[in-house]
């Protein structure tokens, strides 16, 4: 008897409750049918509601139970330990809690998820400050508006993945593949992405001052009024890329390829573009700080704007 559970207990009395309620069917021709009749109604109504009380009561015992080991798993995924923190992860699959919301604004803070499984993950506003994710596997995962300040992602899988509005600001994203990835309006300055694949990439509005994009590849990525200015970009592509509006002021870009980008508006102020290669760049209405443009700059069609500044100029 010792090992009888809330429920099963809550069972044994639903069957007697219901068993007790045929006994309105006692022949009245019978002895004690009379005895029958008055007391069956009060032990029908009491078992079944003792039955539903102990299932309830066990119901939510069990609930809480199951709350309590998510809290502890999620706590043992943000270990130090790589070891622990998979083998929560693991556990975290297996329950079907990775995908379902019960890790948005989870303290992972300087978790070591290196080489984590996080395909399709929910981590929105999660805190993933200084936490390691370098070859992890976040294709598809939902990261708006996480904190990933000082985050190691080198060679993560990001492809597909929605970073928009996160705070990637002295992360180490070097070598990691992003392609179709959601940056926009994320924090990356200072970022390290040398090497970084990010093509057909979104990254409008998106802050990477000071960030480091050596041989980066953009093609064909939006970056729409995003802030470069004193962004390292030597050897990036950006091949067909979107720059409308882009804030390109004291960028470094020897070697990068700007083929048939959109720069229309772009600021070009105290960038040397010698020698890069614009071939079929649209820049109607790009400003630079020059005496004159550089000899690589094709004559584009485009009114040309008085500027205040002594030396602007508008191509």
């Amino acid at each position: 008897m010792k090992h009888i559970t809330a429920k099963f207990a809550g069972i044994i009395f639903l069957i007697l409750g219901l068993l007790t309620s045929l006994l309105y069917f006692f022949p009245k021709s019978l002895p004690l049918s009379s005895f029958i009749q008055i007391f069956w109604p009060n032990l029908s109504t009491t078992f079944i509601g003792t039955a539903i009380t102990v299932l309830i009561i066990d119901f939510l015992n069990e609930r809480r139970q199951d709350e309590q080991l998510r809290a502890q798993l999620i706590r043992e995924m943000g270990s130090l330990d790589s070891g622990f923190a998979l083998r929560a992860l693991r556990e975290l699959e297996a329950r079907g809690d990775i995908r379902n919301g019960y890790l948005v604004k989870a303290n992972l803070q300087k978790a070591n998820l290196k080489n984590a499984d996080l395909q399709d993950a929910d981590l929105r506003f999660a805190n993933l400050q200084g936490s390691e994710l370098s070859g992890a596997n976040l294709t598809g995962a939902n990261l708006q508006g996480a904190n990933l300040v000082n985050a190691v992602l080198f060679g993560a899988i990001l492809n597909k993945a929605n970073l928009s509005e996160t705070n990637l600001s002295n992360a180490n994203l070097s070598q990691a593949m992003a392609k179709n990835v959601d940056l926009s309006n994320a924090n990356l300055s200072k970022t390290n992405l040398v090497g970084t694949t990010l093509t057909e990439a979104i990254l409008r509005s998106a802050d990477l001052i000071g960030a480091e994009l050596r041989q980066a590849k953009l093609e064909d990525a939006d970056l729409e009024n995003a802030q470069l200015e004193d962004a390292i970009l030597l050897g990036a592509d950006f091949t067909n890329a979107k720059l409308i509006k882009v804030q390109l002021l004291r960028a470094k870009v020897t070697g990068i390829n700007l083929r048939k980008a959109d720069m229309t508006r772009a600021n070009l102020e105290d960038v040397d573009l010698t020698g890069v290669d614009l071939t079929e760049t649209i820049l109607t209405g790009a400003t630079y700080k020059v005496e004159e443009p550089p000899s690589n700059i094709e004559k584009i069609p485009a009114r040309k704007k008085k500027r205040n500044s002594k030396n602007s100029n508008t191509i």
